[in-house]
């Protein structure tokens, strides 16, 4: 079985392990799924590769979490093992060629402009689990949160961005002959045009992670009595793996992630909203003396009809789509914007006491 094969495999198995519990807990009495399980979110975001163009991109974020045993989420007890799927469909960094400036700017610009399924181009899933001490490792701030400290452990992929088209062209430079074109290529010293395209990819860009998972829960505490929160609690991932779509479609080197999902913190309706952003820093060893260089600026150029004797295709390499990436955006989870609210004085009163017979 491939690498591909072994990724889908393992998704699977976490989605059945999620299916399974949820029977599991709906069978001992306990809710299949409450807001603090499920979060589906849709939003916008700003995407930012490093040395390339800023775009906007909408973004549909559903997140599914099932604990592995049968204790609840309270303020004394939690989980000691749970599983979890994140399905994040938005846009994505384009390749794109480090410091051939005007090519970035104009790919990103085509490439964000058209409808709705040209802003959607990727899908990011991921599954794992979560693990830690059911008494430990929780620590309470203010009368109505609480601070978890998770370990966790994920797989997932995400799809290549879709083709956008024609390759761009550009004006042939010396600065770009030498930068793009082999010594050894038949009649280099006769293009006058240069594109670029991206390789014709047949698998997903896989990823592997490990770290910790700090999770806020958010409780209503009245007189004493705490009624756990009926909305996702807040998490931040701070992970190290390797990741395909950021070291240029190769496992190699490694991958910090940093990934914060986050509610407002308020006792109303606004808690559907979320702040969230990531950051992925990528260390490729080999790259080390390549973090830096000079920009090449292209002239576009004419409408050239393809294919053409006087144009150099540069397809990009595994070391020209390798970057840092960060994005940052808000959301609004459907889930808890469409669920009934509870009333803090209605959960901390007791039921109303039988009606006594007449005597």
């Amino acid at each position: 079985m491939n690498a591909t094969g072994r990724r889908v495999l393992g998704i699977g198995i976490t989605g059945l392990v999620i299916a399974l519990s949820v029977a599991w807990r709906a069978d001992a009495g306990q809710d299949r799924f409450t807001s603090e399980d499920t979060r589906l979110t849709m939003g916008a975001e700003t995407v930012n590769p490093s040395s390339g163009d800023r775009s906007q991109h909408f973004l549909v974020d559903f997140m599914l979490t099932a604990p592995l045993d049968t204790h609840p989420v309270t303020r004394t007890d939690k989980p000691a093992l749970g599983a979890w799927l994140n399905a994040r469909f938005n846009g994505t960094a384009t390749d794109a060629v480090n410091g051939v400036q005007q090519f970035v700017g104009g790919f990103e610009d085509t490439l964000v402009s058209g409808n709705t399924s040209d802003v959607f181009n990727a899908l990011t899933l991921r599954a794992g689990v979560e693990f830690g001490p059911r008494t430990k490792w929780s620590f309470n701030f203010g009368d109505h949160y609480q601070f978890q400290v998770l370990g966790i452990a994920a797989a997932g992929f995400t799809t290549p961005a879709p083709s956008s088209g024609e390759p761009p062209l550009f004006e042939m430079t010396e600065q770009a002959r030498a930068r793009f074109v082999p010594e050894d290529v038949p009649g280099r010293a006769t293009f006058t045009y240069i594109g670029f395209v991206v390789p014709d990819r047949q698998r997903f860009y896989g990823s592997w992670e490990t770290g910790l998972r700090l999770k806020t829960h958010h409780f209503d505490c009245t007189d004493d009595a705490c009624a756990k929160r009926v909305n996702f609690p807040g998490l931040i991932d701070i992970t190290v793996g390797q990741n395909e779509a950021v070291t240029g479609g190769v496992r190699r080197g490694l991958v910090m992630s940093l990934d914060g999902f986050y509610p407002l913190p308020v006792d109303n309706r606004a808690n559907a909203v979320y702040l969230f952003g990531a950051a992925r820093l990528q260390r490729v060893k080999a790259l080390d003396g390549l973090v830096e260089r000079d920009p090449v600026i292209l002239k576009g150029a004419a409408t050239v009809q393809l294919p053409s004797a006087a144009v150099y295709l540069h397809t990009l390499t595994h070391d020209e789509r390798t970057r840092d990436d960060w994005r940052l955006g808000v959301a609004v989870d459907l889930i808890r914007l469409f669920t009934p609210l509870q009333s803090s004085s209605t959960a901390s009163q007791p039921a109303s006491a039988a009606p006594q017979p007449a005597q």
